[in-house]
């Protein structure tokens, strides 16, 4: 259910903020979690001990949502630690649906670099595509995609981050989730997504 560095979110108050798991001891379905502080930027007001937070965190297709109690942030680490007061809910995320494609893509890196490539799997959710050139893209790099699906509009800057990928022989092959998506991108990608809904030659 955790790993290090897994992504939780704490909601206080209709507020919102992501930080990354540093620890954590259950039993029974009470303990405590430790978390980073959320970043500046995030605009988040911390907690005072004994504030009521939700937290949520995914795990493989899971949602786990949970009531935690503030207690401090440890003087010595500069960490949130907070006490689980109720039963862990979860929740298996719906699977998106997915179409095979052939995509001409746009990649750019966040040192600025561009790398043309193709599209061949995507969903909502994320893409799997391949590179033209043995660029070395590795887990967790952060990339902006710009295509149009379908020759409908343009997806623009589309932001993915690499989940894994596959270099052994031919064109690198990679798989992506999408971060941030963009209301305008979102737009054309649901237009595509309901095209393909509509006209897919599957079990012809």
């Amino acid at each position: 259910m955790f790993n290090l560095g897994q992504e939780v979110v704490l909601e206080l108050n209709k507020m919102s903020a992501k930080c990354a798991l540093r620890g954590w001891k259950l039993r029974r379905g009470t303990g405590y979690i430790l978390t980073d502080k959320p970043s500046p930027k995030a605009k988040f007001i911390p907690p005072v001990p004994g504030e009521e937070v939700v937290a949520r965190t995914e795990e493989s297709g899971v949602i786990y949502t949970f009531s935690a109690l503030f207690v401090e942030v440890l003087k010595k680490s500069d960490l949130y630690i907070m006490a689980i007061r109720d039963e862990i809910v979860s929740k298996v995320l719906r699977t998106q649906e997915r179409y095979d494609c052939l995509i001409p893509v746009s990649l750019t890196t966040s040192g600025g670099d561009n790398v043309q490539g193709a599209i061949f799997e995507i969903s909502m959710g994320g893409v799997r595509f391949m590179t033209a050139e043995d660029m070395p893209f590795a887990s967790g790099d952060k990339l902006r995609a710009t295509f149009f699906p379908g020759g409908l509009d343009k997806v623009a800057d589309m932001e993915v981050e690499v989940l894994r990928s596959v270099l052994a022989t031919g064109k690198p092959k990679y798989a992506a989730k999408v971060t941030n998506m963009g209301a305008n991108n979102e737009a054309v990608m649901r237009n595509y997504m309901d095209f393909r809904s509509k006209w897919s030659c599957r079990g012809f």
